[in-house]
C-alpha cells in the first residue's frame, strides 16, 4: 500500500535553546510543544522569546549536545533538496521500520541521537525520494536473502503432520474414523516420546510449540541479525539519499560519515 506523505502542521523547527540553570550554553533544541511543557511544569523560565530559550530550574541528567555544533545550531525550516519552505515533512533517513530491531543501544541514547537522521523534505522530494529508498530495501532484502513481506522459519515435513494431527484431534476426534484417529494419535505420540492415552492438554503442548515454529517473523527482524554496525547500516543510507537526491540544503555539520551511533557520549 502506498503511504500518503502530509506536511507536518507546524514548523519542523522552533528552535528553543534550552540553557542549564548556571550556564549560558546550549543544552539541546525543543519544538515549542516541549517548551511550554517546561514552562507550564514550573521545570524553565523563559529568557526570552524571539528567538526562544528557556533555562531549566532542575540540573540534567549529563549535558546533553553541549559543544556538539551540529545538535546545538538552531535549523531552517526548508527542504534540504530543493529549499522550499512549503509543505514540509520529517523525513527519516534510516526508515523508521529499521530502527527498532537494528539499533539496539538503550532507548535512551538511541532517541538522543536518532534526531541526527531525520530531515526536512517538502512532500514533492520526500515521494520522489521514496521510490528510491524502496529500491535500496529491496537491495538489502536480496543481499540477506530476505523476502520483503518477511518469513516464516522452516520446519520439517513430519512436524507439520504433527501440527495438523493435533489440530484434527482437537476439533474433529470424534468424528474421525478409528483407524484415521489411532494413525494421528501415533503421529503426536512419536513427536511426545510417549505412550498410552493422550490428554488435550498433550495435544495443545505439542501443537503450541510447533505452531511458534511457523510464526510470521517482521522482515527486519531478519534484517536485524545480518547488521553487525548500526553506523555503517546508516551511513549507507545516508550516501543513497545523498547520491539519489543530491540535496543543496543540507544543515551545516550534517555529515553522512558521522559514526553517530558509536561515539562515546561527549557529556555524561
Amino acid at each position: 500500500m502506498k503511504r500518503t506523505l502530509k506536511p507536518a502542521e507546524s514548523p519542523l523547527y522552533s528552535n528553543c535553546a534550552a540553557y542549564p540553570p548556571d550556564e549560558d550554553v546550549v543544552l539541546f533544541r525543543c519544538d515549542a510543544g516541549r517548551m511550554d511543557f517546561y514552562l507550564r511544569k514550573g521545570l524553565a523560565e523563559l529568557v526570552q522569546k524571539d528567538p526562544p530559550i528557556i533555562r531549566l530550574k532542575f540540573r540534567p541528567k549529563g549535558r546533553g549536545h553541549v559543544g556538539d555544533p551540529y545538535f546545538t545550531q538552531a535549523l531552517k525550516n526548508l527542504c534540504v533538496v530543493c529549499g522550499s519552505t512549503k509543505d514540509l515533512s520529517r523525513h527519516h533517513i534510516v526508515p523508521w521500520i529499521y530502527r527498532k530491531w537494528c539499533f539496539p543501544r538503550s532507548r535512551e541514547r538511541k532517541e538522543r541521537n536518532w534526531s541526527y537522521d531525520v530531515l526536512a523534505l517538502c512532500v514533492d522530494c520526500h515521494g520522489r525520494y521514496e521510490k528510491f529508498a524502496s529500491e535500496l530495501k529491496r537491495e538489502i532484502h536480496r543481499e540477506f536473502d530476505v523476502p520483503l513481506d518477511g518469513g516464516k522459519n522452516r520446519i520439517h515435513n513430519d512436524e507439520r503432520e504433527v501440527l495438523k494431527a493435533c489440530f484434527a484431534l482437537r476439533r474433529y476426534s470424534d468424528r474421525i474414523p478409528p483407524k484415521r484417529r489411532h494413525a494421528l494419535e501415533e503421529t503426536v505420540r512419536r513427536h511426545l516420546g510417549k505412550t498410552g492415552d493422550l490428554s488435550l492438554e498433550d495435544l495443545f503442548h505439542a501443537g503450541r510449540k510447533i505452531d511458534e515454529k511457523y510464526e510470521s517473523i517482521a522482515p527486519v527482524r531478519l534484517i536485524a541479525r545480518h547488521i553487525g554496525d548500526v553506523d555503517d547500516f546508516a551511513i549507507r543510507w545516508r550516501r543513497h539519499f545523498v547520491k539519489t537526491m543530491k540535496p543543496r540544503f543540507l544543515p551545516p555539520f550534517w555529515d553522512p560519515e558521522r559514526r553517530i551511533y558509536s561515539e562515546p557520549d561527549p557529556n555524561p
